[in-house]
Parts: C-alpha cells; structure tokens; sequence
C-alpha cells in the first residue's frame, strides 16, 4: 500500500515544535504549517512544504521525507536578527531530532510506521525586503519505517 507519510510527519513535527516551551515562548507561540497567516508578527517559525520519496526494502517499506522548516527573526531591544534566527534555528534541529523514534500512528497515518528525523544542514540568510531581518532555513530529513 502506498502512503504519502508528508501529513503525518508534519503533524508529528508541528506537535513537537509547538510543544517546545523554549521555541514556543521565543516566538510567541507562533508556529505555524506550510500555509501561514499574511504578514505575520516576527520571529516566528514556518514548516516548509515537503519532498517524498518512497522505499521498499526484503522486509519493509517506508519513505523519505525531506523538508525545510523556515525560522523568521529580526533585531530587536533582546538582540541581533541573524543570531536569534540562527539560535532559533538551531532549537528547532534539537528538538526534532532530539524526540527519536516518533509514532506516526498517534497523528492519524493509516499503517503502522515510525519517523526519525534528521538535521541535514542551517542557513542563516539576511531577509530580501528588510536589512535588520533574518531568515534561517532549517533542512530535516524524515525516515519513516513502515
């Protein structure tokens, strides 16, 4: 059976993300999936939309997911945009891959499997439209077990 395992891992890694006190009080709570609200408050953190490549093994199937969570900040009274964008981002490598094994089946997939994410690599990059705003991206890798 194939299953698209990109829904269940964004549920699972939005879970984690928001229930991060850390990451949850740096950004005012604001974390947010693929669709996020126009102009939102700065810093806030942004799930990306994800890659699936599926696998098949002897004796499973599973997937990967490869994807991009996207971490908003600016310079503020508390400190400099790049280096909250960067500690931000860095919070949220920690947290994904820091929750090991995670059951897909607790956010609604159909079959049996679990998630393990990987921290692939950060870039901090100063934001396009304004000089004082960073934008980091945070690219994860999903290997699901089926």
């Amino acid at each position: 059976m194939a299953v698209d395992f990109s829904l269940y891992v964004r549920r699972a890694g939005l879970t984690l993300l928001n229930g991060d006190a850390t990451l949850a009080a740096a950004t005012g709570g604001r974390i947010y999936p693929p669709q996020r609200p126009a102009n939102p408050v700065w810093p806030f953190v942004a799930w990306g939309v994800a890659d699936v490549a599926p696998f098949d093994a002897s004796c499973m199937t599973g997937a990967e997911v490869s994807l991009a969570v996207h971490v908003f900040a600016a310079t503020d009274d508390d400190g400099a945009g790049e280096e909250r964008a960067a500690a931000y981002a860095a919070r949220v490598a920690t947290v994904l891959v820091d929750a090991g094994e995670v059951d897909l089946s607790d956010y609604g997939c159909p079959v049996p499997a679990v998630a393990q994410f990987t921290w692939e690599r950060t870039q901090v990059m100063q934001d396009a439209t304004e000089a004082d705003a960073f934008h980091a991206v945070v690219s994860i890798r999903a290997a699901i077990a089926a």
